[in-house]
């Protein structure tokens, strides 16, 4: 089997491919993480366009409550509500969504609680507290 040498000019159009290359990762790595980071993304359309997303979260609150809550059936005048006639006829969505939100409450406080344990206990580990000073205290 021979072996085939690279001259410098192959090796330098190599080199600047790879330089090529690089950036080109380099650009899609940049641009993924943008793509990933909500938090920034977010708070650039708040400072873009707060009217658009103010606007847009509004109609979209107005149409989930169009879309979830059914109207009542007004017998008399029409000027009293019945919360029982509304809770039987909010839906399966909502009923499933009221059952999560019960479901999440104890979770979210037990992982609060988990969370803070650790943060003590480490700290308290630590010794992060102040040491008593060695040899003699100056008078105030």
């Amino acid at each position: 089997m021979a072996r085939i040498r690279k001259t410098g000019v192959d090796i330098q159009k190599l080199i600047e491919r790879s330089e090529a290359a690089r950036g080109t990762l380099a650009q899609a790595r940049v641009e993924l993480r943008h793509k990933f980071d909500f938090a920034s993304r977010m708070k650039e359309t708040l400072t873009s366009a707060p009217a658009k997303l103010i606007g847009g979260t509004v109609v979209a609150g107005y149409l989930l409550k169009k879309i979830l809550y059914k109207k009542t059936r007004r017998s008399d005048s029409g000027k009293t509500l019945r919360i029982s006639h509304l809770k039987k006829e909010r839906g399966v969505l909502l009923g499933v969504l009221a059952a999560l939100t019960a479901l999440a409450k104890p979770a979210a406080k037990m992982y609060a609680t988990k969370l803070l344990k650790d943060y003590f206990k480490k700290r308290f580990e630590s010794g992060s507290g102040r040491h008593p000073v060695q040899g003699s205290i100056p008078r105030y």
